[in-house]
C-alpha cells in the first residue's frame, strides 16, 4: 500500500497569502488545487485495491476485461508531488507530469518537468516570501512501470528514484510506486473521468542531504487528454 494522506495539506499553498503577481506562487497555487484531488484519488484507489469498496461508489478501478479491450497509448496529465518533513518544517515538491499508458506492450512511462518547491512552517506557510527561488533543480525519474494483470482489478508497479536540489538542500527518493487507472466522478458534472494515480509505497527510502528521513510522501496522477 501507498502512503498519500500527508500530501493533502501542505499542497494547500493557496491559502498561504502570498503575492499573486509572482508567477512562481502562481503556479504552486494552480498546482494545488490539482494535486489535492490527484492524491484523494490516489487514497481512493488504494483503498479500492485493498478491497474496501464501502462509500466509494464514485470511482470504478479499471478491470483486466476492460484493460484486454484497450489498445495503443493513452495520455494523462496532471502533476507529481513531493511532501519532506524537516523538523518544525515541511518542503513541497511538485512538478507537471505526463503519463503514458502503453496498453499493447502493458507498461506505463512519466514525463516530469518544471519542479517547484516551498518551505512551509508548522501553520503551512510560506517561508522566505515571495520574492525567492522557487525553482528546484534535479531529476526524479519512473522507471520500469508495468502494468499487473491477476485477474482482477488493473493496478502498475514502477520504481522512483532521482535527487532534487532546493534553496541549498538535497532531497532524494528511491524505491517504487503502485497505482491504477479509475473512472472518477467529476463533483461538478457527475461524469466519469478517467484518471491515473500513484504514490510511493511504505519501504520507499526519502532523504535530505543524504541522511535518511521519516514520513516523507510521494505521488503522480492526471487526467485523460481526449
Amino acid at each position: 500500500m501507498f502512503r498519500y494522506s500527508a500530501l493533502i495539506i501542505p499542497f494547500a499553498l493557496s491559502s498561504c497569502g502570498i503575492l499573486d503577481n509572482i508567477a512562481d506562487v502562481q503556479e504552486l497555487e494552480s498546482r494545488a488545487e490539482e494535486l489535492e484531488a490527484i492524491v484523494d484519488n490516489a487514497g481512493d484507489i488504494d483503498e479500492l485495491l485493498a478491497g474496501n469498496t464501502e462509500s466509494l461508489q464514485d470511482i470504478q478501478l479499471l478491470t483486466e476485461d476492460n484493460f484486454a479491450a484497450r489498445t495503443g497509448t493513452t495520455t494523462y496529465e496532471g502533476f507529481a508531488g513531493w511532501s519532506i518533513p524537516d523538523g518544525n518544517q515541511e518542503t513541497v515538491l511538485t512538478a507537471d507530469a505526463v503519463i503514458t499508458a502503453n496498453f499493447d506492450d502493458e507498461v506505463v512511462t512519466t514525463e516530469f518537468t518544471r519542479w517547484l518547491g516551498a518551505r512551509l512552517d508548522a501553520n503551512d506557510s510560506v517561508l522566505g516570501g515571495a520574492f525567492q527561488d522557487f525553482d528546484a533543480r534535479g531529476d526524479i525519474e519512473f522507471t520500469n512501470g508495468e502494468f499487473v494483470l491477476d485477474g482482477g482489478d488493473i493496478s502498475f508497479v514502477g520504481d522512483i528514484s532521482g535527487e532534487l536540489e532546493f534553496q541549498g538542500d538535497d532531497y532524494g527518493i528511491d524505491g517504487s510506486v503502485e497505482g491504477s487507472i479509475a473512472n472518477v466522478e467529476d463533483d461538478a458534472t457527475g461524469d466519469l473521468v478517467e484518471t491515473i494515480a500513484a504514490g510511493a509505497v511504505d519501504d520507499t527510502v526519502f532523504t535530505i542531504n543524504g541522511e535518511a528521513v521519516e514520513g516523507a510522501e510521494f505521488g503522480f496522477g492526471g487526467e485523460i487528454v481526449e
